[in-house]
């Protein structure tokens, strides 16, 4: 399967719209227990804002459970994907492949939780936010595909894309969050200016993010993919 087939594909279109649902209910969620900061005070402190801060719960929800749900919502983008993001239809369903050891889900969702947590504070990856979402996702592609190859008895299988792919991926990745930040300012100002709607571009960003990036992602698991089917 081509990269365009696998876009078009209705599994990977269905895997892509209940991301951006969860993405989008997990923003909901969060603009409403953790509000923006408030009109700063004569002495310049936004003292609304800071005691939702110090709030326990606001904290948990901001550090564990809102990046639990974007890992969540990720890892049901690569499972109902699964197998057309590898460019492969004749493979062991779902089910199947994370059915006999329960551990695997847990493993995934586990990884891709402390990878949202891990990588903004490396020194270079951290300053390139367009890297942390299709990162998250190579890793993902990248446990499937071992389970996947171990399953079906493939020796010798390798992780590395290459180089070319590597450098496609980060090129659609930077690219792709340019275009989708651009386009949740416009959407932000609009909302702002004509519905009266507050965190209007947050949440097209959330929703538009991997709708972009998803050919980074696919780019990786297709590589990956391709040792099986020669």
């Amino acid at each position: 399967m081509t990269i365009t087939e696998i876009l078009l594909s209705r599994q990977l279109v269905l895997a892509l719209v209940a991301y951006a649902a969860l993405s989008v209910l997990e923003a909901v969620l969060t603009a409403r227990l953790h509000p923006r900061p408030s009109k700063t005070t004569q002495t310049g402190l936004a003292t609304r804002n800071l005691l939702f801060d110090v709030d326990p719960g606001v904290w948990l929800w901001a550090r564990i459970y809102a990046p639990l749900l974007r890992a969540g919502a990720l890892l049901a983008f690569m499972l109902i994907a699964y197998p057309t993001l590898f460019g492969l239809s004749e493979m062991p369903s779902v089910t199947a492949l994370l059915g006999d050891q329960e551990v695997r889900f847990g493993s995934m969702l586990g990884v891709i939780f402390l990878l949202a947590l891990a990588l903004p504070l490396l020194p270079v990856i951290g300053t390139l936010p367009a890297l942390i979402l299709p990162l998250q996702g190579a890793a993902a592609a990248a446990m499937l595909f071992r389970w996947l190859s171990q399953d079906s008895g493939a020796a010798d299988v390798s992780y590395w894309p290459g180089s070319a792919t590597v450098l496609g991926m980060v090129v659609v990745s930077v690219a792709a969050y340019w275009i989708a930040t651009r386009v949740a300012r416009i959407i932000e100002r609009v909302g702002h200016k004509h519905l009266e709607v507050a965190d209007l571009g947050e949440l097209a960003f959330e929703a538009l993010l991997l709708f972009l990036q998803a050919p980074a992602v696919i780019l990786y698991a297709t590589a990956l993919g391709r040792q099986l089917a020669d």
